[in-house]
């Protein structure tokens, strides 16, 4: 199912990547932590692509594990050099 709080977390998370040019894990890790606590799991993927298929395949979104998800996408600069890709934070979590 998806999740309000987690949608706000995943697109934070893809709007920094792309104006630092680079995914951050260990911000999302600490907003994920600190933010809420009604999650006993979590997991997350972060891509830089131009196809939705590396999100859709990726081992986060096949887990059977979680039962809610966010998801965060945000277009890279028009000057930068990763210009027509996306910028996608996949979160999934299960409840506690």
């Amino acid at each position: 199912m998806p999740d309000d709080a987690l949608m706000r977390r995943a697109q934070a998370h893809s709007d920094r990547a792309a104006r630092v040019g680079r995914a951050d894990p260990l911000w999302l890790e600490n907003e994920l932590m600190s933010r809420d606590s009604r999650w006993r799991i979590h997991e997350a993927a972060y891509f830089l692509t131009e196809k939705a298929s590396d999100v859709v395949s990726s081992e986060v979104a096949l887990s059977a594990r979680p039962d809610h998800y966010g998801v965060g996408v945000t277009p890279a600069p028009l000057k930068s050099k990763e210009a027509g890709a996306v910028w996608v934070t996949l979160i999934c979590a299960q409840k506690r």
